[in-house]
């Protein structure tokens, strides 16, 4: 990353649009690059001023993060901050809103693994549920309690 730092945005973007490349791979680079550069977060909110947004209030962006504060980017990021195959406690971080996950509940639902919803502003208040068929009633959301979460596998992708 140290040498994509001495590039700024805007010389990328520059990069991009010119026709001086010597090739069209340069160009190519260049535009990953920017990705990687986009990636980066811009600043760092704090936990507890995520209700200040949720009322529409303004929070305070910090340009450097401690312990426990969210990074913000200006695009979307992809890609799961957690390595495929490790557990998060419930306690640590919760997935986003209304995102399918593994999760492991209490013996209370009555399987160990399951894809279970963390839902943020569900009319009773926010929890988890999984989704349940039911004969008579089609699927149902059913209130569990979950310990620990993991972020869906990706779909296998066609093979070239």
């Amino acid at each position: 990353m140290k040498e994509l730092d001495s590039f700024t945005v805007e010389q990328l973007n520059d990069f991009i649009k010119s026709d001086h490349a010597q090739c069209g791979d340069v160009a190519a680079l260049a535009r990953i690059a920017l990705a990687a550069k986009r990636a980066e977060p811009v600043g760092y909110l704090e936990q507890n001023h995520l209700d200040y947004l949720r009322s529409g209030s303004d929070a305070d962006i910090w340009p450097d993060g401690g312990a426990g504060d969210i990074p913000v980017y200006l695009t979307p990021q992809l890609n799961s901050q957690v390595p495929l195959g490790s557990w998060i406690k419930c306690s640590d971080r919760m997935p986003e809103n209304d995102e399918f996950v593994l999760i492991w509940p209490l013996p209370d639902f009555g399987v160990e693994l399951h894809v279970g919803q963390y839902i943020k502003f569900h009319k009773n208040g926010p929890g988890w549920f999984a989704q349940v068929y039911e004969y008579n009633y089609g699927v149902e959301f059913y209130p569990i309690t979950v310990t620990h979460w993991m972020p869906l596998p990706a779909a296998p992708e066609k093979p070239l």
